[in-house]
């Protein structure tokens, strides 16, 4: 039997590709016929990726699934590829083509120790697997970020005509330094944000940041504590609403013409009149 490797991927790929070709499936509590045979098939193709940023710096990651539809994972800080592996395996199960990224300084990435540049270069990573998601058939390409890795990919979205969807989990107006009023004002494209109610000043920026998106957007306010990835384990629902906001079905419930309901965050109006710009809230 073939196994993958990097000097056969392409043919492994070629013959494996068959086995891809299958209606995407929904994700329910318990794996149907259909649904094992999507997870059997993607993984065939899961595998380590090695990526390189314009500014010279290797990244690792871990690639997933196949086709037109991609999605780049980006962790929070201190985080890795691997925080995202459960959601990766979900997401190319049902047809997306996934890479999850370390950030350069983090997991098996080149960039350690890192200064305060180097998180303002950080989107460069993001761009880097935008870039091979594209030159690897790629139509359509969307990038999922937690904490630092929300402000990062909503940086990086606003930068590049590469990326077509931003979800944000946890995001901050400033997270080491990599702020998001300049970026939130200059992205048009569709924007979901995530944020728990007990993380009090995440879900206040995520507030802000919806007031600010100028495209189809939607708040989502969990009661939880939990931030970042840790959402995904806290908010069972949420894979779902992460999918369907990706694969385009995705309405809300109160009005379905409207990809934001009416929410309101306890607190938001203290935070709009401090008189501080937007970026150096925190």
């Amino acid at each position: 039997m073939l196994e993958p490797t990097a000097e056969n991927m392409s043919e492994f790929r070629r013959m494996a590709g068959n086995a891809l070709d299958m209606p995407r499936v929904t994700i329910r509590p318990a794996l149907d016929g259909h649904m094992l045979i999507n997870l059997l098939a993607t993984a065939a193709l899961a595998g380590p990726l090695q990526l390189q940023t314009q500014d010279g710096v290797a990244l690792s990651a871990h690639e997933e699934g196949a086709g037109e539809n991609g999605v780049i994972l980006v962790h929070g800080k201190g985080g890795s590829h691997a925080d995202w592996r459960a959601l990766s395996t979900r997401l190319s199960a049902n047809g997306f083509h996934v890479v999850a990224v370390d950030l350069r300084g983090h997991g098996g990435s080149t960039g350690a120790p890192l200064g305060a540049e180097d998180y303002l270069s950080m989107t460069g990573d993001v761009e880097a697997a935008a870039r091979w998601l594209h030159d690897n058939g790629a139509k359509e390409v969307s990038v999922i970020g937690a904490e630092l890795g929300a402000n990062v990919a909503l940086n990086a979205a606003s930068n590049s005509k590469s990326i077509a969807n931003v979800l944000l989990l946890s995001p901050g107006l400033n997270h080491d330094g990599v702020k998001v009023g300049a970026a939130i004002g200059s992205w048009s494209g569709p924007l979901l944000l995530v944020s728990g109610t007990g993380d009090v000043m995440g879900a206040k920026a995520a507030n802000i940041l919806a007031d600010k998106a100028s495209g189809p957007k939607h708040l989502e306010l969990p009661e939880t504590p939990a931030r970042g990835v840790g959402l995904l384990n806290s908010v069972p629902e949420l894979e779902g609403l992460l999918i369907s906001w990706l694969n385009g079905s995705f309405r809300s419930a109160s009005d379905p013409a409207s990809v934001r309901p009416e929410i309101s965050t306890h607190g938001s109006e203290d935070i709009e009149t401090t008189g501080t710009r937007l970026e150096d809230r925190r």
